[in-house]
């Protein structure tokens, strides 16, 4: 039997220890010749007992998770409680403390791996707290059956004088997890507390079954502002499964999402489309491969704000085969409307084992009513080469449209020398390829047109390049354009230039 048993408290046996020095004349006396130990055995807290209502400032899904059977009021004297016997060592001694538990310096998490039932306890951890005070953190989960409960830090928080006092016990729980597991079928999610500011919960959802797999994310919250506190929240729901379609769109893919009182970061340049999560979510394993990492990046792509709507379409398809791409459509109301595109195409010819050529495009385009402005733009990626990986293809395209400004910029390659670009205007890289032919030859050429409210421009360039030793040879021809209409001028360059040198040292 406990040597202690007290509501719900017990106590399996304790020991005291006392230390004493008792020097002779000739030795040094110790600064503090006298020290004690206090050490408890199966040492159990009625977990179980502790009330979670927001009247006590707890947490009322911690207190169920305690309780095990989802109660709001306390459990029945004698009913089976998470209390894990554990052993305490607190000890005085030549000016220093020691507090240990199951042998280790405290505070810290210890593993216990107790069961009670179908309830497993994985480890409890302890923290002091002012006033004074004890901060209990317990890991651990149920087990029923294929279906699997698992928390993560389930808080008991409480003042040394209540420690007899469970009604006065402060819970909070910073994650649960849920899994269920039957032959192919399976489901699993979790929550996870962010402290904050504000406190948040996040969570996601994996559902495997009958060969498809379905991943969601989400967050919940309630953040406040100068006008008080909101409802914040958004999902998104990847199924990366094959559905069929037309050979001009096979849809391996599918995404959606909604966001209230959020607003949704997009890339602000179009190279950064390939890697922003939004495109990707509909890819095979993404957020299915790691969830919580989706679940942070996805956060942080969309943060609180009163007033904010957006919902988002996405799409994995294959067009005859050849071409693979993934897209982004969303509709934004954040005291306007915004519609917008995102996406990333790529082409592997012949095909992707014996690849001649690969082309990677990016595209971004949104039509935003608070801005006035139409915007489309694509770019080629680092993934786009002909030949061999030597031979680089660069290039983009942008049309602006500015309904306020009354101007409007179709650019395929960039601008003229020559053309002193707005600071408004997009930079859109050369269309051109760089070709490293061999060791010493580098060969490249570039195009570019554009035309805007005030002039029309073209031109291109065709570049070859020899070094070797001290021999350097080279050709180079190029063109420009430029005619201008308000005010009209225009300009026009042709050159072409051969060289040779050759540098030794005498």
């Amino acid at each position: 039997d406990p040597l202690v048993s007290v509501a719900g408290f017990q106590l399996g046996r304790a020991a005291g220890h006392v230390f004493f020095d008792l020097p002779f004349a000739e030795a040094v006396a110790p600064a503090e010749p006298f020290g004690a130990a206090l050490v408890l055995h199966a040492v159990s807290l009625p977990l179980g007992l502790a009330r979670g209502g927001q009247g006590s400032g707890g947490n009322p899904v911690a207190a169920s998770l305690l309780r095990g059977d989802g109660a709001d009021t306390p459990a029945p004297q004698g009913a089976p409680s998470a209390a894990p016997g554990v052993d305490l060592l607190l000890a005085r001694r030549y000016g220093e403390t020691i507090f240990q538990i199951a042998e280790q310096e405290g505070p810290v998490w210890f593993d216990v791996e107790r069961s009670f039932g179908p309830l497993e306890i994985k480890r409890v951890g302890v923290r002091p707290l002012e006033g004074p005070g004890l901060d209990v953190l317990v890991d651990g989960g149920v087990k029923v059956d294929g279906l699997a409960v698992q928390v993560d830090d389930l808080r008991v928080a409480f003042r040394l004088s209540d420690v007899l006092n469970p009604g006065a016990w402060r819970l909070d729980l910073a994650g649960l997890a849920v899994g269920f597991s039957r032959g192919d079928f399976s489901v699993a999610g979790g929550l996870r507390k962010d402290p904050g500011p504000p406190v948040e919960y996040t969570g996601l959802l994996l559902f495997q079954g009958a060969g498809r797999t379905v991943a969601a994310v989400g967050a919940y919250g309630r953040p406040t502002d100068l006008e008080g506190a909101y409802t914040s929240l958004f999902a998104f729901v990847a199924i990366p499964a094959t559905l069929g379609g037309p050979p001009f769109c096979f849809v391996t893919g599918l995404a959606a999402g909604v966001g209230y009182n959020r607003v949704l970061e997009l890339p602000a340049e179009v190279d950064e489309t390939p890697a922003h999560p939004l495109p990707r979510a509909p890819d095979p394993g993404a957020p299915a491969a790691d969830p919580m990492a989706a679940l942070r990046t996805m956060r942080a792509l969309i943060p609180a704000r009163r007033g904010a709507f957006w919902l988002a379409a996405g799409v994995r398809f294959t067009s005859f085969g050849l071409v693979h791409s993934r897209a982004l459509v969303y509709v934004a109301l954040d005291g306007g409307l915004e519609v917008g595109v995102l996406g990333v195409s790529r082409m592997l010819l012949p095909s992707a084992d014996n690849a001649l050529v690969s082309v990677e495009l990016a595209l971004k385009a949104r039509f935003s009513s608070v801005e006035r402005i139409l915007s489309v733009q694509a770019q080629l990626t680092d993934h786009s080469w002909i030949f061999s990986r030597d031979c680089q293809l660069t290039g983009g395209f942008a049309l602006f449209v500015w309904f306020d400004r009354g101007e409007f910029v179709l650019t395929l390659g960039g601008y003229n020398p020559y053309f002193a670009r707005p600071a408004h205007f997009p930079v859109v890289p050369r269309l051109g390829f760089r070709w490293q032919a061999t060791e010493h030859a580098v060969a490249s050429g570039t195009a570019y047109f554009a035309l805007t409210t005030s002039c029309v421009m073209a031109g291109g360039s065709l570049s070859i390049d020899y070094r070797k030793g001290g021999l350097h040879a080279w050709f180079t021809a190029e063109a420009n354009l430029l005619i201008a209409w308000d005010p009209f001028a225009y300009d026009v360059e042709v050159s072409v230039e051969v060289g040779v040198t050759y540098r030794f040292r005498v």
